[in-house]
């Protein structure tokens, strides 16, 4: 605010309004035709007389000094440019909490505005819960059984939303008044307020401050945690010393984490042979069957291939195996390249209902791109990282190649090459009698093996790839530039059969009894490993479908929020926005990205209300158009259908999954290059170099490992996603909305955060996956208990069925307990809702990420974490911390007397609308009775009355959230105190008083500069223990202005009739006092703990205060430590300590000397 005013004095300084000739002329000619229309208007209005009636949707025309100020404004806002963000200094922010506490927030004569601004708003919440019915409605009422039980009660919501729609547009175009005179600087008439005006925003502000009443405690004690013990410096850990420590199974996935909709994405420990902690390395090339067994068993499992796999003794039995396999090989595979196939959505829909089986996904543009306001945040560190990677062009060539096998869309060939694989690696087992007698000839050639199969260009001719893959085009270079030996086993022999026979199969591939007895084929005798190649090799295929389905479903999601923060609407088949760019302006210009209220609008020749109702003009209509698209779940996959029901794949889906690629080609390349690294140059015991060993490195199961983690990381992702998703469904407020926005966009474009220095990738996917499920498990848990509260508080709002629907404005809509339905996709945990049941209190959990992302710098400023992996741990550790502080909340009311719990904490009246509007009419009635015979305007009274109860309603709320934070600082204080050496007393210190105070012999020494200086002098401290917790007005006043109560109505009169308002300022600033105090003690205690000069006195007062806990009674602080301590403050040079000293001693001392300096504020 004050940097506006500058910049708004500059503008004055600079230009001057209305100081040109030509601005002045123009002034003059629309002055004249301003008078000639209003007389115009007046003259007619007599004529017919309609003196109080509008003569025509044309109103008598404004002032020009009116166009003249909000050109003003107008030109004033246009100069504004971004500027960084101001320095924000504590104290200025504790001060100006403290000046608020005796500015009153209600006043007659701020009301008026305060009102015009609540039922401006309102027009647009009403418009929205108007189109959020319309959309469920179409969308969830499809059976002509459900539409006739309860089409009479959707009617009637309806009409009652639409009923209050228009009593709020009215009531906003009669205040429009208010803020013409204030900008013209005239007072209001006392007659612009109704009495239904402020009754209808006393019903709203109490439900509205009920609402966010748990989420608001549990970010109060969520912000403490920076300064609590529970963020210890020992966290950061050097990368290299903390390697073993990050060495976890790859098992450690919890199967429970996904629910039933988790497309089967729990085996992700697929590669190679199993892992351990030991063998946390790049995958190897086995084929050992006992090795595969626990990997064969998950992929049985995943195509429904029924087999006992303890059977598997022999050759003959993996023989088995192997037919049954590949029986399934073939339809697998060919229904995987149908789900591939993506015909133009505007010409194939006739060919996609021709087609036999499950519909294919059409082709379609994302034509919402360029319309897109919310930008995602991005890691800069891991952003960089890419970078580099990719200006380094650094691939594997051999994952490269296999890569790109994987898009062939013969599954003939396709099983060719999967043998002659088999067949080398048997070859070159070190299992195998040949792998001796030919190590010496291989170790040149065992990178060019993989080359020659994989290079084969017969393998990539245009029919054997994906017809609609964008990726094939653009790589169809590459293997020309690789110099290769293109054909190694001459070309794949094309095969006549169109139907399956086994024996022929088994001659194709060289698995017949006669072919192993003349050419001893190895092959013949790892039916299991053929088994697991096969299998792997579809299942790879699938899961990078379920990650282009995720994608695809992202997108659309994208393209919701994008109609919504836009107005986006079709006209002549284009796009169109409709919605003003105020957030999306707000952010290019440096704020938040949020509306600045009836400011941040120029309504030059309309009135709010009526810019606000040329915004919503879709509410004319009876219906509107489901925006919105369905979503389903098949095959592993889930897929996303228009109105019309066509399965649609976004073209930018699948250019995101080509970009997805590349880059995962590029980190695993890394590791595999580090791989390298480490081996290049060691030789083995018979001097021969080993430089050819790092391709024993299994490249399909690292590519299996890295589309396994991706597809698990995407669906973690879509779980939060479509939590977050739901509130946002449920979301009236455009601010609000914006941030679920905001936070659904940021879910979206997450990505791992990989450490370069690990020996593989896994690590960054799993710690990314645990910090999606904790967070997801908090949102969940937030939304459900809000959801439930909702649920008791609206019952009791509506127990009572009131006649006159005027008398329900203003409160949350009532729940019609019919037909439950689910509107998250993908998380079954949250509660069921009913059909015709909004709970718009779900959109403060946009509040959670930002107090996340808070909590989560403040520990980075506190820990410093050194590497990717130290800072996914820390943020994994503080998801655990507010988990953990939600599901076994604190009560900081119960610290309180029993008394104050009842007077303060008590939402008997506070909290019910109809028992506080009751109470204002009962004041009002009692000051109009008096004001009559002081000869007072009823319509002043009014104001008065209800600015009284409202600032009562603002102080109530604020004072039960100051008391709650000084609460949890007190607890702080407490610890901190404790942990020093300090009894509990310290927080309560204060001397004795002097009734009772001991005469003292000497007084001739100065006084001690700390009180706690006075710890063994009993006769000079009061050592008072209270057993509950007081306000802050108690030590000042406890008998007039800090007795209140909040409990009854007939004391909430009182505080009306009285000076309760001003008595309830004074203790809320005191309140104030003592929290600020009480925060900047602990800040600076904890800031110092956390600060320490010496790594090594962190660890080892850490270490110390973990071993042992708090301080033994013979360590307890005693007066000797203090006097050195003073003495070491007040001296002009510091003095040397005692070299006896312990380093936790001096630690403890030190932070003693803080404490006792924010003492002396207490």
């Amino acid at each position: 605010m004050d940097t506006e005013k500058e910049q708004m004095q500059n503008m004055d300084e600079i230009y001057k309004i209305t100081s040109t000739e030509r601005t002045q002329l123009l002034e003059k000619e629309l002055a004249v035709q301003l008078s000639e229309l209003k007389s115009e208007i007046e003259e007619q209005e007599l004529l017919q007389g309609t003196a109080h009636r509008a003569y025509s949707s044309v109103k008598i025309p404004k002032d020009i000094s009116y166009f003249r100020r909000e050109r003003e404004l107008a030109l004033k806002k246009t100069l504004q440019v971004a500027e960084p963000k101001p320095l924000v200094i504590q104290a200025d922010v504790l001060q100006r909490e403290l000046e608020s506490c005796l500015r009153r927030e209600y006043s007659p004569e701020n009301l008026p505005l305060l009102l015009l601004q609540y039922y401006t708003e309102r027009i647009t919440q009403l418009a929205q819960c108007k189109y959020l019915h319309m959309v469920r409605w179409k969308r969830f009422c499809q059976q002509s059984k459900t539409m006739e039980q309860l089409h009479p009660l959707y009617k009637k919501r309806v009409g009652y939303i639409m009923q209050e729609y228009s009593d709020a547009v009215q009531r906003a175009e009669r205040l429009s008044i208010a803020r013409e005179n204030f900008l013209m600087g005239k007072k209001n008439p006392p007659n612009i307020v109704m009495l239904e005006d402020v009754t209808i925003y006393t019903r709203w502000l109490v439900c509205h401050l009920h609402s966010f009443r748990t989420v608001h405690h549990y970010l109060q004690a969520l912000q403490y945690l920076p300064i609590s013990n529970m963020l210890s410096p020992a966290d950061n850990q050097d990368p290299e010393a903390g390697q073993e420590n990050d060495k976890v199974c790859v098992n450690d996935m919890d199967p429970n984490i996904q629910g039933p909709a988790s497309f089967g994405l729990v085996d992700t420990s697929i590669s190679g042979p199993m892992r351990t902690d030991a063998d946390f390395i790049l995958p190897q090339h086995t084929t050992e069957t006992g090795e595969l067994k626990p990997q064969l068993r998950l992929l049985l499992s995943h195509f429904h291939i029924p087999y006992d796999l303890q059977e598997l003794r022999n050759s003959a039995k993996e023989m088995e195996l192997f037919s049954m396999v590949f029986q399934k090989f073939q339809s697998i595979f060919t229904e995987q390249q149908r789900m591939q196939m993506f015909p133009d959505y505007e010409a194939g829909t006739a060919k996609a209902e021709n087609l036999s089986g499950p519909p294919i996904a059409l082709k379609k543009r994302a034509n919402w791109i360029s319309f897109i306001k919310i930008k995602p945040k991005c890691d800069p560190w891991q952003k960089k990282m890419l970078t580099k990677l990719k200006e380094r062009r650094r691939i594997d060539v051999l994952m490269q190649l296999q890569a790109k096998f994987l898009k062939i869309s013969n599954p003939k060939r396709v099983m060719q090459v999967l043998q002659d694989h088999a067949a080398k690696i048997i070859m070159l087992s070190p299992h195998h009698p040949s792998f001796m007698s030919s190590q010496s000839s291989l170790q040149c050639n065992y990178d060019q093996i993989w080359e020659n199969i994989y290079s084969n260009v017969n393998l990539y001719q245009n029919a054997n790839m994906k017809e609609n893959d964008l990726s094939v085009e653009q790589n169809e270079n590459v293997l020309t530039r690789i110099s290769l030996s293109q054909c190694a086993d001459g070309p794949l022999k094309q095969k006549k059969e169109t139907g399956y026979n086994y024996a022929m199969a088994l001659q194709v591939l060289g698995l017949d009894d006669e072919a192993e007895l003349s050419d001893g084929n190895p092959v013949s005798m790892k039916g299991a490993y053929l088994s697991f190649l096969c299998l792997r090799h579809l299942r790879i295929r699938s899961l990078q479908r379920t990650c282009l389905g995720i994608m695809n479903y992202f997108r659309s999601v994208e393209r919701t929020l994008t109609i919504n923060t836009s107005g986006l609407t079709l006209v002549s088949g284009k796009l169109v926005p409709t919605m003003e760019d105020s957030s999306w302006v707000n952010v290019t210009q440096g704020g938040l990205g949020t509306s600045q209220g009836l400011g941040a609008h120029h309504y030059v020749h309309g009135t709010s209300a009526e810019h606000k109702v040329h915004s919503v003009q879709f509410m004319e209509f009876s219906e509107v158009e489901y925006e919105d698209y369905y979503y389903s779940t098949e095959d592993g996959s889930i897929h996303t259908q228009d109105q019309q029901g066509v399965h649609i794949m976004y073209d930018e889906a699948l250019r995101d999954l080509e970009e997805l690629e590349a880059e995962l080609l590029l980190v695993a390349s890394h590791y595999i290059e580090k791989e390298k690294g480490l081996k290049e140059g060691s030789k083995s015991k018979s001097g021969q170099d080993w430089r050819w060993t790092h391709a024993g490195v299994d490249r399909f199961a690292v590519l299996y490992d890295i589309w396994t983690w991706e597809a698990a990381l995407l669906e973690n992702k879509r779980q939060l996603l479509d939590s977050y998703f739901e509130a946002y469904q449920h979301t009236l407020d455009p601010e609000e909305r914006f941030a679920l926005a905001q936070a659904m966009t940021d879910i979206m474009h997450r990505r791992p955060k990989f450490d370069l220095g690990h020996p593989y990738f896994i690590k960054a996917y799993q710690d990314e996956c645990t910090c999606l499920r904790l967070h997801l498990q908090l949102i969940k848990g937030f939304l459900n208990h809000q959801m439930e509260r909702q649920r008791e508080y609206l019952q009791r709002l509506w127990r009572d069925d009131h006649p006159d629907d005027r008398k329900k404005f203003g409160l949350p809509l009532n729940i019609i307990c019919k037909q439950l339905i689910s509107i998250n996709n993908s998380c079954p945990d949250l509660k069921n809702i009913y059909l015709l049941e909004f709970h718009p209190s779900l959109g403060l959990a946009g509040l959670v990420p930002k107090a996340l992302e808070h909590l989560f710098s403040e520990a980075c400023h506190t820990c410093r974490p050194t590497s990717p992996s130290g800072l996914a741990s820390l943020e994994r550790h503080i998801l655990q911390l507010a988990l953990n502080l939600w599901l076994a909340p604190t009560k900081p009311e119960n610290w309180y007397s029993e008394q104050l719990q009842k007077d303060l904490f008590s939402a008997r009246v506070m909290g019910d609308p109809f028992l506080v509007e009751e109470t204002g009419l009962l004041a009002l009635t009692s000051a109009t009775d008096e004001g009559q015979k002081q000869g007072q305007h009823p319509h002043m009274l009014l104001l008065e009355t209800f600015s009284k109860l409202l600032e009562l309603l603002t102080l109530h709320h604020r004072l039960i959230a100051m008391s709650l934070e000084s609460a949890h600082l007190a607890r702080h204080y407490k610890e901190l105190a404790e942990e020093m050496g300090f009894e509990e007393f310290h927080l309560y210190l204060r001397p004795v008083h002097f009734e009772f105070a001991s005469p003292r012999d000497k007084v001739d020494q100065p006084p001690p500069a700390f009180i706690t200086s006075l710890l063994e002098h009993s006769g000079q401290l009061d050592r008072y223990s209270p057993t509950t917790l007081a306000l802050a007005i108690s030590e000042v006043d406890d008998n007039q202005v800090g007795k209140f109560s909040f409990y009854t109505k007939e004391a909430i009169l009182k505080l009306l009739s009285q000076s309760g308002v001003e008595n309830m300022q004074v203790t809320l600033a005191c309140q104030a006092a003592q929290k600020n105090a009480l925060m900047v003690a602990v800040q600076q205690a904890s800031f110092y703990h956390r600060t320490v000069g010496c790594p090594a006195d962190v660890k080892e007062v850490s270490a110390e205060l973990k071993n042992h806990g708090r301080m033994s009674p013979t360590r307890r602080r005693n007066s000797r430590i203090v006097n050195d301590t003073e003495s070491l403050l007040l001296s002009p040079t510091p003095k040397v300590p005692n070299n006896l000293t312990h380093s936790s001693e001096r630690f403890q001392r030190t932070k003693r000397m803080k404490l006792e300096n924010s003492r002396g504020m207490l």
